[in-house]
């Protein structure tokens, strides 16, 4: 049985630390584990992830449109100053009356086990925006549509967001940038960009300037939003390039209870799935799966075992540490929504109000988790500034 010793260890007269155990092997388990490591002083945490590095995903909305796809790799082993210990295994299964995760290298005891087991694609269709590989095969075919159509020929791209919960502001945001981008060649009047979604545009749930905000970048980026109904035909929905957002569910963790019939884990308010058992990140059943998701819910994490989200300083990257923020590339401009409180949030939308702002000229921060980020990434070399090399094409074509 695997054994872990935390900084208050060597202190003869301090009690047990508490076994905090997160499993994770992308951002949700490293931003989680950080957050709790820095608001819980008297818990010993450990990260389980099965790779002994944290991928950096480009910014894939981006790479069709010309930036290099790099990606960063953040070694576990680089979150240990910050009082997180890091364990490279494959988790077998989760044992919640006997306290253990069963992993292939022994069970790790638990008083308290966060779960951020990610997503899986329900069916690869050919046509997703998921990887690297999917990023330059689209860009491919946007090369195409564009020679054709300086050739005077009439071309059709289509992005689809076939999602249930409706979080189609990845979709949204991934079209304003297709339409900008023909735009930006001259080409927006040979090439109909367009989005269809099961209900309209999800920035209702930010209210509706947020709204009025989005659907006016759309029509500055020439891109046509059109509902065709939750019960929709999707499949009819075609063109000469079609990319889908939406096809995911929860990827499933033998002996991890609360995962519902649609696919996706079900937690409480306050994200647990049993007494001291929570689930973080892209596996529950909210819609919004983003690292701004991910933050706050590592603070709602850290609130309900009674950590201070104060002891993660006053700001975090520029962000107060009370709240999160959520930030949309409109191709010209960034919608920026910051909500308060984040570690009383039980849900992203649901009685919060967003402080929204339209900031013109500005490209998003797409940061890889606020803790992640700041303690972490700051200090070495960053993938290329995909938002920054965008803007400056477009600048380059037009001419502004």
């Amino acid at each position: 049985m695997l054994v872990y010793m935390d900084r208050t260890a060597r202190r003869s007269n301090a009690a047990p630390a508490r076994r905090i155990v997160v499993v994770g092997d992308g951002i949700g388990g490293a931003e989680t584990a950080l957050t709790l490591a820095a608001g819980l002083r008297d818990a010993a945490i450990t990260l389980v992830s099965s790779s002994r590095t944290i991928p950096i995903q480009p910014g894939l909305a981006y790479v069709p449109f010309g930036t290099a796809p790099q990606r960063l790799d953040i070694d576990v082993a680089d979150l240990l100053p910050h009082g997180v210990h890091a364990l490279e295994a494959v988790v077998d299964r989760v044992g919640i009356e006997r306290r253990v995760v069963a992993t292939s290298r022994g069970d790790v005891p638990f008083d308290v086990l966060v779960m951020a087991p990610g997503a899986d694609d329900r069916a690869r269709t050919g046509r997703g925006l998921r990887t690297i590989d999917d990023a330059l095969r689209i860009r491919l075919q946007l090369e195409d549509v564009a020679r054709a159509a300086a050739a005077g020929e009439l071309r059709r791209v289509r992005v689809v967001a076939q999602s249930r919960d409706e979080w189609t502001a990845p979709a949204c945001e991934f079209a304003m940038l297709v339409g900008a981008w023909m735009r930006s060649h001259q080409l927006d009047s040979q090439v109909e960009t367009s989005i269809a979604t099961s209900g309209g545009c999800s920035f209702d749930w930010f209210g509706p300037d947020a709204r009025a905000a989005v659907e006016a970048a759309f029509r500055r980026s020439r891109v046509r939003l059109a509902a065709v109904g939750a019960t929709g035909r999707f499949d009819e929905f075609d063109g000469d390039v079609v990319v889908e957002f939406g096809s995911a569910r929860a990827h499933v963790v033998p002996g991890l209870p609360g995962l519902g019939d649609d696919g996706w884990y079900a937690p409480s308010a306050d994200l647990e799935v049993a007494p001291g058992v929570f689930v973080v990140g892209d596996a529950i059943d909210l819609p919004c799966r983003t690292a701004f998701a991910t933050t706050w819910q590592a603070r709602r994490v850290l609130h309900v075992l009674g950590g201070d989200v104060s002891a993660l300083g006053r700001e975090i990257d520029g962000i107060p540490s009370h709240a999160v923020e959520y930030q949309m590339d409109l191709a010209d401009s960034v919608l920026v929504a910051r909500i308060s409180h984040a570690d009383r949030m039980s849900h992203p939308f649901h009685g919060h109000d967003a402080e929204l702002s339209v900031v013109a000229g500005a490209r998003p921060d797409k940061l890889a988790g606020l803790l992640l980020h700041d303690r972490v990434l700051r200090w070495r070399a960053k993938p290329a500034d995909a938002p920054l090399a965008f803007r400056d094409e477009l600048r380059r074509r037009t001419g502004a």
